[in-house]
């Protein structure tokens, strides 16, 4: 805005010299001299007060060139008018100056007068266009740091969302190693207990069927002594992998104990629970292990029965894998009595 103004104010002196020389080659009185003149001379200081105002400011931009214009184009006003500053009581009226070309206009002044506001012109276009570059260079590095920024925040978002994600893994490995028996990756007895629950609820409530198959191996603890606990574990790995590819989907199956697993079979009446069991039985004993141990299970089947407890329950799907073992292992029992 300043240069603006210093412009402006440069502007007006040149266009009141033109019209002076009009006026005087038609007359003009001595106090309308004088008041030209001060005014010439006042809005040349104002100029000039502009610059050094900027100039204090500490800008980067080149004003001394412009300054220096400027004193020049006072100067010039104080030699042209100065009789009409300190002299206007004395002077005579310029339309009495008489005739001929030195009462006419001064085409030569008007030319000094052009020069020097061209020269002024100039430099307020130069400093202004080299403050606009230093605007623009001030941009491009606010611009370059805000994407110096930008990029220092997506990095750190990425780092947040890997970190988050390595919390989510741990927390998920965590609540999977808390819910799954480490050997054979299936349920162990506590979540299955209580996945169990909310089913037995359930089935209350919607008066759904619900069966429970209770496996034990046979002869495990001769497998070990046989073979090795090696070769224990990976009967129980395999054991696993025939209960998964002969269940359903919607069937819960957990270790339950050393060589003990457990089956949770959801709207799923008796007589589907024993065929079931039936499969996983035969699956089992045709099974070639590896290191060649001859592998069987003995199952008990229970389905819920209306109003009976979870401990009822239990005690009877206990009860019939025990009659399993008693009636030579290898064999499938159906709770018949409560």
């Amino acid at each position: 805005m300043p240069l603006q103004l210093v412009g402006f104010l440069s502007t007006l002196v040149f266009v009141i010299n033109c019209t002076f020389e009009v006026f005087a080659a038609h007359g003009l009185h001595a106090e309308e001299y004088g008041l030209i003149a001060l005014l010439l001379v006042a809005f040349c200081l104002w100029a000039i007060a502009e610059v050094v105002w900027l100039q204090r400011k500490s800008l980067p931009i080149p004003l001394t060139e412009l300054q220096v214009a400027l004193w020049a184009q006072l100067v010039f006003v104080l030699l042209r008018h100065g009789t009409g500053l300190f002299h206007t009581a004395s002077l005579p009226d310029l339309h009495n100056r008489g005739t001929g070309h030195a009462f006419g206009v001064n085409t030569s002044l008007v030319l000094l007068d052009l020069l020097v506001f061209l020269a002024i012109s100039k430099l307020i276009i130069h400093v202004f266009s080299y403050a606009e570059y230093l605007r623009a260079c001030q941009l491009l590095v606010q611009m370059e740091a805000l994407e110096s920024t930008r990029q220092d925040l997506r990095a750190a978002k990425d780092a947040a969302e890997q970190a988050n994600l390595a919390l989510l893994a741990a927390n998920a490995q965590l609540l999977g190693q808390a819910s799954t028996d480490s050997l054979t990756g299936l349920s162990n007895r506590r979540h299955f207990e209580a996945a169990l629950a909310n089913q037995f609820d359930r089935s209350l409530i919607l008066k759904q069927p619900l069966s429970l198959l209770l496996v034990d191996l046979d002869h495990f603890k001769s497998i070990n002594d046989g073979f090795g606990h090696q070769s224990g574990d990976q009967v129980l790995v395999e054991i696993t992998h025939l209960f998964k590819s002969n269940l359903r989907k919607s069937d819960l199956v957990a270790r339950w104990g050393g060589d003990e697993f457990i089956v949770m079979l959801p709207q799923t009446g008796g007589r589907e629970a024993l065929r079931l069991a039936g499969t996983i039985r035969d699956a089992i004993a045709v099974h070639p292990f590896p290191n060649g141990p001859a592998v069987s299970v003995s199952i008990g089947v229970a389905e819920l029965r209306p109003g009976e407890s979870m401990d009822q329950w239990f005690a009877r799907v206990d009860r019939a894998l025990y009659a399993s073992k008693q009636a030579g292992r290898n064999e499938v029992q159906v709770s018949q009595f409560s």
